[in-house]
């Protein structure tokens, strides 16, 4: 049995959402971080900000915002995004994904024009 929660490089996510895949992007930072910077997503993609360390009392939350959308979680790096989203699959949450090396990476190589911290 693999593991409840897949992983995509930053690459192979903006191909997808480039594909009009759609999805719930949830940004699992804390709110000065999400402030400094975020993904600027297309519509085809709902953005939700739930910091990780509200995640716990926002499970519905998630869920409702979700519906039958893949759920991207990421954060700086992506460890907490990869903890976040292993987390929620242990609460029942389907479809759950982690975006490796985070939005560092994203800014690294998708989009210079964020500021990096």
């Amino acid at each position: 049995m693999g593991w409840p929660v897949g992983e995509l490089t930053v690459r192979e996510f903006k191909q997808r959402l480039d594909a009009g895949e759609r999805w719930l992007v949830l940004d699992v930072r804390q709110p000065p971080e999400r402030a400094h910077c975020s993904i600027a997503l297309p519509a085809n993609a709902v953005d939700l900000h739930v910091p990780m360390t509200e995640l716990f009392t926002s499970i519905e939350e998630v869920r409702k915002s979700a519906g039958d959308l893949p759920i991207m979680v990421y954060c700086r790096e992506g460890i907490r995004s990869w903890n976040a989203a292993m987390n929620l699959s242990k609460q029942g949450v389907k479809g759950l994904w982690s975006l490796t090396g985070g939005i560092d990476a994203w800014a690294a190589e998708i989009d210079p024009s964020l500021p990096r911290y």
